[in-house]
């Protein structure tokens, strides 16, 4: 299956880090809402690293984001380890720039969403009350 997506320039599934077409869309994503540099880390922010969002728009270099963040907290991304979604957090300021919808396909999320696939009777609330 490499070979054949190497041969047809198709980046093959993956799980637990970008792709080049994801980090193309975060970087339209990040430059809508005024962001010029980001951190990038890995898993767990391991590795900080100050990334330009003009990199993520180059179409010839690839970050490998897995998290990103702005440095005064008002945006947060990241790649679930074990999953093919990626989490995005702002704040009110971050969101009148750009909304994600306008970006990315997916939904958002509130208290009661929980991504154990269905599994066990866990509504979410249980967390709610914990903390």
């Amino acid at each position: 299956m490499l070979e054949v997506c190497a041969a047809q320039s198709i980046y093959p599934p993956d799980e637990g880090c970008s792709s080049p077409l994801l980090e193309l869309a975060i970087g339209a994503f990040t430059q809508a809402a005024r962001y010029d540099n980001l951190i990038s880390a890995g898993h767990f922010g391991s590795s900080p690293k100050d990334v330009q969002v003009a990199t993520l728009l180059d179409r010839q270099t690839e970050c490998g984001c897995v998290e990103l963040w702005a440095k005064d907290k008002s945006l947060y991304c990241a790649i679930y380890i074990d999953y093919h979604y990626f989490l995005i957090c702002q704040s009110d300021e971050s969101l009148k720039q750009a909304k994600p919808h306008d970006y990315f396909k997916g939904f958002y999320a509130d208290a009661r969403t929980n991504d154990f696939w269905g599994v066990g009777g866990f509504s979410g609330n249980e967390l709610a009350k914990d903390s």
